[in-house]
Order: C-alpha cells, then sequence, then structure tokens
C-alpha cells in the first residue's frame, strides 16, 4: 500500500521511559462501526460508506464535544479537480457483480497534500485497488478550523456501477443482486472492526504523550484533552489519524505528532490479522523550559 509518511517532530512531545497501560495517557473511547444502507452516488464528498464513528457515554459527551461544522472550512477535493468518474472494473462484469463499494482514507497535511492513503473498506478487493489509485492521482485542499490550517482526513468513498449492463451468470450474483433490491446492506469483503471485536484488548506497546504549543494558554481540565480517532493497521501502527474534538487549532498539530509515533500490539480477530477504528482522548503537559 502506498504511503509517504514524515519526519516526527520530538520537540512536540515527550516519550515515557515507562511505557503505561492503555488506559494511561489516552482514555480509549467506545467507537462503533455502521455502513450506510443507502449510499450516495459519486461525489466530491465524504465516504457513501460511513465509516466508524465516535460514541461515548452519554454522561461524558459534553465532556468531548465534536468540532463544529461551523468552524470548518475546505477541505476534501480539491475545487479544481474534475468530477470522479471511475471506470467499473473488468474482473466485477466477469463476475456478474451489479455493483461495488470502497472507502480509502487520506490523511493530509496543513497545505493539503497527502501524507497517507489507507485502504479501509471494499465489497471486492479490485474495487479497492481502482479507488487507491484514484485517490493517489488527486489533489487536495487544506483544512482550515477557526480559520487556521490543520492536518485532517478525507474519507473518499466511492460506489462502482457498471456502464452496460451486468449479466448474471451465476446463482451467487443473482442473490445478491435480489439482496441489494431488497436493500440489504453491502457484502463488505474487508472493513475496520472496533475494540470490542478483538481477540484481546488493544496494547499499546509505545506511546508519546504531547506538549502544550507554543502561545497555547492552558484553561485547565476538559478543554485541554482533544479527541483523536485514527486506525491501527494489521502491523499495528497508527494510520490517518483526525482530531474529532478540540477547543483550540492550536493542539491539533502535537496532538497528531505524539498520535503517530504510538505503536500497537497487531490485533487480531478469530486468530486473523485485523485492522481496528479507535478514539482516544489525549491530554496535553507543558514543554520542558
Amino acid at each position: 500500500m502506498h504511503a509517504i509518511r514524515g519526519q516526527l517532530n520530538f520537540s512536540a512531545f515527550s516519550v515515557p521511559s515507562v511505557f503505561k497501560s492503555i488506559l494511561g495517557i489516552g482514555v480509549l473511547l467506545t467507537a462503533t462501526s455502521a455502513f450506510a444502507e443507502d449510499p450516495a452516488p459519486p461525489l466530491h464528498s465524504e465516504a457513501p460508506v460511513e465509516l466508524p464513528t465516535v460514541t461515548v457515554n452519554g454522561s461524558r459527551l459534553a465532556d468531548y464535544p465534536p468540532i463544529s461544522p461551523a468552524d470548518l472550512r475546505g477541505g476534501g477535493i480539491a475545487p479544481t479537480e474534475p468530477p470522479v468518474r471511475l471506470f467499473f472494473p473488468g474482473s466485477g462484469y466477469a463476475a456478474g457483480i451489479a455493483k461495488g463499494q470502497a472507502t480509502v482514507c487520506v490523511e493530509l497535511d496543513e497545505k493539503g497534500n497527502a501524507t497517507d492513503y489507507l485502504l479501509v473498506a471494499w465489497t471486492q478487493k479490485y474495487f479497492g485497488e481502482a479507488l487507491l489509485r484514484a485517490a493517489q492521482d488527486t489533489k487536495y485542499a487544506p483544512l482550515l478550523f477557526k480559520g487556521v490550517a490543520v492536518p485532517s482526513r478525507f474519507n473518499f468513498g466511492y460506489e462502482f456501477t457498471p456502464d452496460f449492463s451486468v449479466p448474471m451468470n451465476t446463482f451467487d450474483a443473482v442473490e445478491r443482486r435480489e439482496l441489494e433490491i431488497r436493500g440489504g446492506r453491502p457484502d463488505f469483503k474487508y472493513h475496520p472492526v472496533t475494540e470490542a471485536a478483538l481477540d484481546n484488548r488493544l496494547e499499546r506497546v509505545r506511546e508519546a504523550v504531547p506538549h502544550f504549543p507554543a502561545g497555547y494558554t492552558p484553561v485547565g481540565g476538559k478543554g485541554d484533552w482533544v479527541v483523536v480517532s485514527l486506525y491501527i493497521d494489521e502491523e499495528g501502527h497508527v494510520r490517518v489519524p483526525r482530531v474529532d474534538s478540540a477547543s483550540s487549532p492550536l493542539l491539533v498539530r502535537n496532538a497528531l505528532l505524539a498520535v503517530h509515533y504510538w505503536q500497537f500490539k497487531p490485533a487480531t480477530v478469530k486468530g486473523k490479522p485485523a485492522l481496528v477504528y479507535a478514539a482516544f482522548a489525549v491530554s496535553f503537559i507543558e514543554a520542558p523550559k
């Protein structure tokens, strides 16, 4: 999988000499996995396949309010890019598949440059590979949070439909089509899971704590925390993290730099490697003088 990785700035966070438990620095929040039953057509938009979203116990939800859409501007596919129109893979025609879906998460820096691509869901692998190639050839726009450019994540989703009729040449193909007509969910062969589905709890084997950035005055309490959603790939690496809750755009960069340093023990589901979606509440410490 194609990935572009930048160097970490260790002045933005501290690395503990002794690693703490998973409930140490970051508090793991509950997350659920959901997929849209009626996806939108291909557009310059968020993924038609809904990615897992952060859910928090009701008594704590107010502690981590999501960033208001009114405070965000830009991000996603650059407005100068042409409409996304991808060819239906020949393998889909051969298999008699009438529709396919895939989602790629694209990590963007403050200038809108892609720094990582992660294929997170597909109904058939060739749909995912086609979308990944398209995502790598696409230009993106920077995201502004309260007028400040910040690193972000774009969920690039696409629904593949054939340009002409697809012969239903197998019983399975006919059965899939009938399921689609009845409104059944797409049959995702690959998708992220949450901690509840794992054989064992997530185990962090390397971590770091972000420093308060220059120019930021701590307000105390939960107001100085951020919530970061992220994916943990099959090798335990943190991929395409995004700050979903923060009181100030100044906190975003250091939080993501620290989280990128984290490493997890590879997770499994029934003994098989798994892509995991998780969210953490992350606190900051004062930078050394």
